[in-house]
């Protein structure tokens, strides 16, 4: 684990001052992995000596790490300089494919390859990397920074550019600490965030001039003439899946998924000893932790549990499977009062507002994690998506059966709905819902039917706006791969960075095995979704899949949580004191009438209006990191 940072003068600038910004860079990364650093300053040919204070220097590239791993993050060649961050699971066959082209070619760790790679293929290099990391290179050759990160969005990396300077890293919080006039707030970023809060599907982009780079993609930004350029190197394939269920073809799809997924697991665990999974009792985590207890009866496995003072949260189900695997258990407690003591240090982790409690719990986990003396973490964040986990793909899944004429496949799939916890009432339901959206609810009626009281309180200006601003276009799908396609390679992301993020504060790894394989997720894709969706249960490849491996009770289970807290009852109990802090935060950019909002807290803020908590929660959230964001800048 380490940080990566460059930053680009459009002028030169002494080097003493470039050298300083990016040793302040540098500490606002020091969580990942260490204080101690690699620094290159460079005018447009060479690099600088540091001790020459008096030279000019055009850019800078960096990396901090722990005293004991400097050579695994950077390297150098011909003028080629690389900081590197993650893992390589092809780097024996990359290093096989290297000593083809030259057999004296050494390369000791991954960013050593990857750098070999580069200077024979270029970008085209990005594709042939199997794992999850980031990298940023400056080829004073070319007079060129790259920046790239991994194929689904494991690994982040953040640019921006301002009329002075241009900023690459593995934080938005450095950008805007680092960067003159960075932190410009995007208004319908926020306003977004507070009306409707979707952790899913917000891109969180609370600033209008720091970009998130996207999966699959890299970056160029040329020296010469000070341009940036933002490209693809892949995209993954998949099919649209017309056509039914073949009871034939399920054992072979079956094999397979199962193999790739002991495999991807296979490659996160690489040659530990010993590793933490994070277990909630669902399908996901329990695969994990099934499949690497098989694979390695030997290895020390400990599982860490989230639990609460009410209903004891996964317990119940995470311990039939602590018992199955007869691993290390380790139960972490989270109330309410993390909420109100621990929020304003996750949303400065997190660089953006809390969207719910849940954060909290999974924030909780890592530092247990931590104190247990582990450096990786394992997650079970993708499957989801990958194998059609939610049961709001059920609509969609129904309704490419109709549209293909597959009546009786549909009948079936109707009668065994309940498989998957979901009524005939919710269908019904959902299928209103999703008529009256189609054909008369744009997002501004949607918002006045679903939250007018919350846009009773939110700032006139700001709400015509960002109603006004939307593009509510959208690619048409037909199948269930388009929409599970749509949750994997563009929603999944926004999910990811969360566990990354939390487990980066600590110093550590989050290894996410369902959404850093490339060879499964490209399977997978592959399949027809009717066996995603089979006999009303979700998940039906992961969970036939796993037979023999996951207890039934767990691999039949209908009920889905994942970090499971008991929102509403701690939104109850920590009502008040919310009330009293927002009262005595500042808004500077005047989103809510908030004189409005504790005048009328007792009529909004009540058991029976959960989804207006959530949103004086999210308010609460915004403001305490607003108001960080201010005091980090001044």
């Amino acid at each position: 684990m380490n940080g990566l940072f460059a930053l680009i003068e459009r002028e030169k600038t002494p080097s003493y001052i470039l050298e300083e910004h990016t040793d302040h860079a540098l500490q606002t990364l020091s969580h990942r992995g260490g204080s101690a650093r690699e620094l290159f300053l460079f005018d447009e040919d060479h690099i600088i000596n540091l001790r020459e204070s008096d030279q000019l220097a055009l850019f800078s590239i960096a990396t901090c790490f722990s005293t004991d791993s400097r050579g695994k993050y950077y390297a150098e060649h011909d003028n080629v300089r690389i900081v590197f961050e993650g893992r390589l699971f092809n780097r024996n066959k990359l290093s096989e494919t290297i000593s083809d082209y030259n057999g004296e070619a050494t390369c000791n760790f991954d960013v050593d390859i990857v750098l070999e790679l580069f200077l024979r293929h270029r970008t085209n290099a990005f594709a042939l990397l199997e794992g999850y990391w980031s990298l940023i290179i400056a080829d004073q050759n070319e007079k060129k920074i790259y920046a790239a990160r991994d194929h689904f969005g494991n690994r982040p990396i953040y640019y921006c550019q301002t009329d002075t300077q241009f900023g690459i890293a593995s934080e938005s919080r450095t950008l805007f600490s680092i960067l003159k006039n960075a932190g410009q707030i995007n208004k319908d970023a926020v306003f977004d965030y507070l009306l409707w809060g979707d952790i899913a599907k917000h891109r969180q982009n609370f600033f209008s001039d720091i970009h998130l780079l996207k999966p699959s993609c890299y970056i160029v930004y040329s020296l010469n003439d000070n341009t940036l350029e933002e490209s693809s190197y892949y995209i993954l394939p998949y099919k649209n899946c017309k056509g039914g269920y073949n009871e034939y073809e399920e054992p072979f799809y079956i094999d397979k998924v199962r193999h790739l997924v002991f495999e991807s697991i296979r490659n996160n665990i690489g040659d530990k000893n010993r590793i933490a999974i994070g277990l909630s009792g669902g399908m996901d985590s329990s695969t994990l932790l099934c499949c690497a207890k098989k694979n390695n009866p030997e290895l020390q496995i400990t599982a860490f549990t989230s639990t609460d003072s009410y209903d004891g949260g996964e317990v119940f189900w995470a311990e039939k499977v602590v018992k199955h695997t007869n691993v290390d258990w380790i139960k972490v407690s989270c109330n309410s009062q993390q909420v109100l003591n621990q929020l304003e240090e996750i949303n400065k982790v997190q660089n953006v507002p809390v969207f719910n409690p849940s954060t909290i719990a999974q924030y909780n986990i890592m530092e247990a994690v931590k104190q247990h003396g582990f450096d990786v973490v394992m997650d079970g964040q993708g499957s989801d998506e990958l194998f059609a986990g939610y049961t709001s793909y059920f609509l969609p899944f129904f309704k490419a059966l109709r549209s293909q004429w597959m009546f009786n496949h549909w009948g079936r799939e109707l009668i065994h709905i309940h498989n998957s916890n979901i009524s005939y009432r919710d269908i019904f339901s959902r299928k209103l819902k999703s008529l009256a959206k189609e054909y008369y609810y744009n997002e501004k009626r949607l918002a006045k039917k679903l939250k007018f009281k919350e846009l009773e309180l939110l700032n006139e200006q700001y709400k015509n706006n960002y109603f006004l601003s939307l593009n509510e276009a959208s690619k048409e799908k037909s199948v269930l791969n388009d929409y599970l396609y749509e949750s994997y390679t563009v929603f999944l992301p926004y999910i990811l960075r969360w566990g990354e993020h939390s487990a980066a504060s600590f110093g550590m790894d989050c290894v996410m095995p369902f959404s850093d394989s490339i060879e499964l997720a490209e399977y997978v894709f592959s399949i027809p979704s009717t066996f995603k969706i089979h006999n009303g249960w979700n998940k039906y490849l992961l969970r036939s899949s796993m037979v023999g491996i996951v207890p039934d009770e767990i691999r039949w289970r209908k009920q889905k949580l994942g970090f499971y807290v008991p929102e509403m009852k701690w939104l109850n109990e920590i009502g008040e004191k919310i009330k009293n802090r927002i009262y005595q935060l500042n808004d500077p950019d005047g989103f809510i009438n908030k004189d409005s909002l504790i005048r009328n807290w007792q009529t909004l803020y009540n058991p029976d209006n959960f989804q207006f908590q959530q949103f004086a929660f999210r308010y609460y959230s915004y403001l305490l990191w607003r108001n960080e964001f201010y005091k980090e800048l001044s």
